[in-house]
C-alpha cells in the first residue's frame, strides 16, 4: 500500500518538509526502524531487536516504508541471499538536522 507523496504545503498549519514526512513515519516503529538502518542496523532481526517491536508490526512498517521509497530492499552485502533495509542513495548523505532532506527536497 503506497501512500501518494505529501506536498508540503498542504499540510496542516505551518508548510513544512518535516511535517510532511511526519505524515509517513510519524507512527513509533517507523521512526525507529528508521533510525536503526540510519545507524547501520540492516538486518530484519537486528532492527527487531534495537527497536523492541513486535515483529508482525515491524514486518508490515518496513514493507510500508519500502513502498514509499523512504527505505530500499537491497541484498547484503556478506549475505546476497539474504535482503537487508537500506535509505535510498540521497537520503543516506542527509544530516539528520538537515530539514530539507526530511520529505526528499533536492537543492535545484
Amino acid at each position: 500500500m503506497t501512500t501518494p507523496r505529501i506536498d508540503p504545503y498542504e499540510v496542516p498549519g505551518r508548510p513544512c518538509s518535516i511535517a510532511a514526512a511526519l505524515q509517513v513515519v510519524g507512527d513509533r516503529w517507523s521512526l525507529l526502524a528508521v533510525r536503526e538502518v540510519s545507524f547501520g542496523n540492516h538486518r530484519f532481526r537486528q532492527i527487531a531487536k534495537n527497536t523492541g517491536a513486535p515483529t508482525d508490526r515491524l514486518s508490515a512498517r518496513l514493507k510500508s516504508l519500502v513502498a514509499d521509497g523512504v527505505l530500499e530492499r537491497r541484498p547484503l552485502p556478506d549475505e546476497p541471499r539474504h535482503d537487508g533495509y537500506y535509505l535510498p542513495r540521497p537520503a543516506a548523505t542527509c544530516s539528520a538536522s538537515s530539514a530539507n532532506c526530511c520529505a526528499g527536497e533536492t537543492a535545484g
